[in-house]
């Protein structure tokens, strides 16, 4: 009974001296340091590759979405100049026709006139 009582006054003197050990930051000693210094040093060097290959991703990501956007912005542009190329052959190919046909036509310098009919207007 003598044990028992001896072991239940050990283990609440054991909790506060790990409490007071973690405040006042002797959870890690030198000799900790000293035991595992080749562990330390590897989770260290793990956690920086980790933090740079992170960055890196990040500003690849980040440059792969500028280059993607570009690359719309020029096809769009292109789409436009092909859109233009094929109108002004359409009507240098109908010019050459009309031409080739002395019809005697002008292209005209003034805007097209849209009419519209509205048949409440007529009665």
């Amino acid at each position: 009974m003598a044990e028992e009582s001896k072991n239940k006054r050990q283990t609440p003197e054991k909790r506060p001296k790990m409490l007071l050990h973690t405040f006042y930051g002797m959870a890690f000693s030198s000799e900790f340091f000293k035991r595992y210094w080749r562990i330390v040093l590897c989770v260290v060097f793990v956690s920086i590759l980790h933090i740079t290959n992170r960055y890196l991703c990040i500003t690849r990501i980040q440059i792969v979405n500028e280059l993607e956007s570009k690359s719309k912005a020029m096809s769009s542009r292109a789409l436009a100049a092909k859109g233009e190329y094929l109108a002004s052959t359409r009507e240098k190919s109908m010019r050459q026709l009309v031409d080739s046909l002395n019809l005697n036509l002008e292209v005209s310098k003034s805007p097209n006139i849209v009419l519209k009919y509205d048949a409440k207007g007529q009665n």
